[in-house]
């Protein structure tokens, strides 16, 4: 008689992963760039949702994708320097405002050449 391997289920819960998130956003601010390379790929995904949702609410006739915003925001919230990161909250809360302050990137700087979100 065979016997059947046991099924592994290799998926976090959600709380598993919010705990993770947050953990690893901690290493981070600690300057653990380890912390970050681990940290990108599980914001990606829910990165591409909140650019989405904001796309949906955006005149048909935009240009935008929300991978180009997602990696815009990327871009801006990997540049902060002076943020105690406490949760993953937090961070999507940061990332959420990002993506909806500037979706076409044409205001990205001010008339002085200056990064907008420097002052965050």
């Amino acid at each position: 008689m065979r016997r059947s391997s046991p099924v592994v289920d290799n998926r976090m819960s959600l709380s598993q992963t919010g705990n993770n998130v947050t953990h690893l956003l901690i290493r981070w601010g600690d300057g653990d760039r380890e912390a970050l390379d681990a940290l990108t790929p599980m914001v990606y995904d829910e990165m591409r949702k909140l650019a989405s949702r904001y796309l949906r609410r955006e005149r048909p006739d935009h240009t935008l994708s929300s991978t180009a915003l997602v990696h815009e925001a990327y871009m801006r919230l990997v540049d902060q320097r002076n943020v105690q990161w406490q949760n993953r909250n937090q961070f999507f809360g940061l990332a959420s405002e990002l993506i909806r302050r500037d979706p076409g990137g044409s205001c990205a700087r001010t008339a002085h050449g200056e990064a907008w979100w420097s002052g965050l």
